[in-house]
């Protein structure tokens, strides 16, 4: 019994207890429903299940706020956000980088920004403005004209921890993803 409790609550203590980058502290938050982190006005959750993009924004839908925002894929704003996404991803992660291929679920996680509507043109699935982007080096490329949404790579030896790329939406039957609900409207 003690073997499967101790890692959930090992997770959930470093989760909550971590400094993120730029020094802002993620922690629990009473007003956050029930696995979900806050960090600055938003609580955030990630889900290790792989799927591929326009179906991840849908579960990600599912969750609503305490003040009734719904949930979407995540949003970024800044570098410290982009900071403490990249590490509570990085902290519920199963395999490192190192020992995995190009692109896939132990080394990438969907956000919700994407350019499905108009090629070049990228909105965030929550529709708060794009005013932050982290392309990895040579993105977005664009080299597929299929590459439409975005995620965030954490590939050994290809660039920096918590850089973005475009891929296709159905990537390999998808990526884990994180949910972001705002607790403020926009």
């Amino acid at each position: 019994m003690m073997n499967t409790i101790f890692p959930t609550f090992l997770f959930a203590y470093l989760v909550t207890t971590s400094w993120a980058y730029y020094g802002t502290k993620a922690q629990t938050d009473p007003s956050c429903p029930a696995f979900f982190t806050s960090f600055g006005d938003s609580c955030y959750r990630f889900f290790g299940e792989v799927l591929p993009w326009g179906e991840a924004e849908a579960h990600c839908r599912q969750y609503f706020s305490p003040v009734g925002t719904q949930g979407h894929l995540v949003s970024i704003h800044s570098d410290a956000e982009n900071a403490f996404i990249y590490e509570l991803w990085r902290s519920s992660k199963i395999v490192p980088s190192s020992v995995s291929g190009s692109y896939n679920r132990f080394d990438s996680v969907w956000t919700g920004l994407n350019d499905i509507s108009v090629e070049g043109n990228y909105q965030w699935s929550d529709n708060s403005p794009v005013r932050y982007k982290m392309w990895a080096g040579q993105e977005p490329n664009g080299s597929n004209e299929k590459d439409d949404c975005i995620h965030m790579m954490d590939i050994h030896g290809q660039g920096i921890p918590g850089a973005w790329n475009d891929i296709d939406c159905g990537h390999n039957g998808g990526l884990p993803f994180i949910c972001k609900l705002k607790m403020t409207k926009y």
